[in-house]
């Protein structure tokens, strides 16, 4: 058998597009229920919240690249987002935020 490469983790690199994604999806749902308690926060949480936010672009870039990782994965969730709740669930949660 001789090796070869699956051009799709050649272009995108799993990881990458997980946390483009995982930063835009997120970090302001996140921001917005920690504010004012910083101070309780983890440390890996407070860096996480210091990390700059995901250009369009690359947002645009990694959902690309997650459709392309789908087309070659039977692994990779067509329903989910990075962290693993269904798309529709993530965005709902904006609802429930405090203005």
């Amino acid at each position: 058998m001789e090796p070869g490469t699956i051009p799709a983790l050649v272009r995108d690199n799993p990881l990458d597009v997980f946390f483009l994604q995982l930063v835009m999806e997120v970090k302001p749902p996140s921001g917005a229920v920690t504010a004012g308690n910083e101070d309780q926060m983890f440390q890996i949480s407070k860096d996480f919240m210091a990390t700059p936010d995901t250009s369009v672009e690359d947002y645009v870039d990694a959902e690309q690249g997650s459709g392309r990782l789908r087309e070659v994965s039977p692994f990779y969730s067509r329903t989910s987002s990075p962290t693993g709740v269904p798309r529709t669930t993530v965005h709902k949660t904006q609802a429930l935020l405090p203005p």
